[in-house]
């Protein structure tokens, strides 16, 4: 029970420091900034478009080698 007593006392202390700060800041009476407008967003310049890749005939792709032929096994012996 001493250890939740000891962790309330040191929560209400530092509540209250905080609250003593705040009520120092408000007594002191901070100015307040003017809202300021928003600047106009850049609008970025267009693009050119790209220019058309010049046309190529197809090229046929190049055929895939034959696979290897599977060498013959030999037949067990009896």
């Amino acid at each position: 029970m001493a250890f939740f007593s000891k962790l309330k006392d040191r929560l209400f202390k530092s509540s209250s420091k905080l609250e003593e700060g705040l009520d120092a800041i408000v007594e002191a009476g901070g100015e307040i900034d003017p809202p300021r407008a928003a600047p106009d967003p850049e609008i970025p310049a267009p693009e050119p478009e790209p220019e058309p890749a010049p046309e190529t005939p197809p090229t046929e792709p190049e055929p895939m080698p034959a696979p290897p032929e599977p060498s013959p096994t030999p037949e067990p012996e009896p």
